[in-house]
């Protein structure tokens, strides 16, 4: 068969089947969305769940709180955040003042953490600034990705830089799944010569292994193993993989904190946790875990005390190190340390 005869078939097959192709094509692009959104909402939850508990009192004394900054996005949608001041910081130059932005959890909004935020703010004289997820309670918009989520975290630190304040100054915070966007948020802002700094508390090495460890803890190694490809699979075709080693290991130790609770009964410390993701790499150098009395922190184990033990969200007033001191005076060494 020559080639114009070749063509000539093609043509004709294409001419007799092509409803069929555009059904098959629209039924996939369809399947393709509904995939997305259904892994979206599954990653993201908090985007389907209603928050109506606004009233947490007054603020404490030497606190101010907000709840109207907003930062616009593309296509006009805006993120909306609960802000924190201590009322002495006010008084100073954006430049001096010491910021944390606060990423929340997949289940929870930010208004759900006003204890953490207090806390943090009087504990260690900084204004702390948690935004809501795209879709998430008060934010606008719907189907968010990995990729969206950390570029409005990009967007949050370079909107503060604009208004005045040192990125040595801004640090973010990020709880389990919050912190793993957190580790790639400050690995993005470092490539744009932004060299803020991170808190990572209680978070996973990746999607994929905090689904294996959540679902399959109990499964042998093979079946763990498959399980392990299938979601890898399944977030990078919808872009919520969140696989940060390589990130936190681009992040000088100096600049950053991980705190990690060996008997979390969300993420599983053998076969999900960052912390043994990063003892296990042999690229790594903080593959030694420091003691909390030295001048900075890479890995701080928490104390599994029962008032709070298997509790993956557990607050901060409730957090101890294993040398029975309080989370937050670590916090603030750290914070204090490393401000300008």
């Amino acid at each position: 068969m020559s080639k114009n005869q070749l063509w000539d078939r093609l043509k004709s097959l294409a001419q007799r089947h092509y409803k069929i192709a555009l059904a098959l094509s629209a039924v996939a692009v369809l399947l393709q969305i509904a995939i997305k959104k259904a892994v979206g909402l599954m990653v993201l939850p908090a985007q389907w769940r209603h928050f109506d508990s606004r009233d947490h009192g007054p603020a404490p004394t030497g606190l101010e709180e907000h709840s109207d900054r907003e930062l616009k996005r593309d296509y006009g949608l805006i993120l909306r955040a609960v802000e924190t001041i201590p009322i002495a910081e006010k008084t100073k130059a954006p430049e001096f003042r010491k910021m944390i932005i606060c990423f929340s959890p997949q289940l929870m909004a930010a208004s759900q953490r006003y204890k953490d935020y207090r806390l943090l703010a009087l504990s260690t004289d900084s204004t702390v600034i948690a935004y809501d997820y795209r879709g998430v309670d008060r934010s606008d918009g719907g189907e968010t990705n990995e990729t969206r989520v950390v570029n409005d975290g990009l967007a949050i630190v370079q909107d503060l830089i604009k208004e005045g304040f040192n990125a040595g100054n801004i640090t973010l915070f990020g709880t389990s799944k919050g912190g793993a966007v957190a580790i790639k948020t400050v690995a993005v802002c470092r490539k744009h010569h932004l060299n803020v700094r991170l808190i990572n508390d209680r978070s996973f090495s990746s999607y994929a292994d905090a689904f294996v460890g959540l679902y399959f803890s109990q499964a042998s190694p093979r079946v763990q193993n498959f399980m392990r490809r299938l979601a890898h699979i399944v977030l990078w075709w919808t872009d919520w993989r969140l696989s940060v080693l390589k990130d936190w290991l681009s992040i000088p130790d100096e600049d950053k904190m991980l705190m990690v609770a060996e008997a979390d009964n969300i993420i599983d410390y053998k076969l999900s946790s960052l912390c043994q993701a990063i003892t296990k790499s042999s690229a790594s150098k903080s593959a030694s875990v420091v003691p909390v009395n030295t001048p900075f922190y890479p890995i701080v184990y928490l104390y599994e005390s029962k008032a709070h033990k298997g509790i993956h969200c557990a607050p901060l007033e409730a957090l101890v190190t294993q040398d029975k001191r309080p989370v937050i005076e670590v916090i603030k060494k750290f914070l204090n340390k490393q401000g300008a």
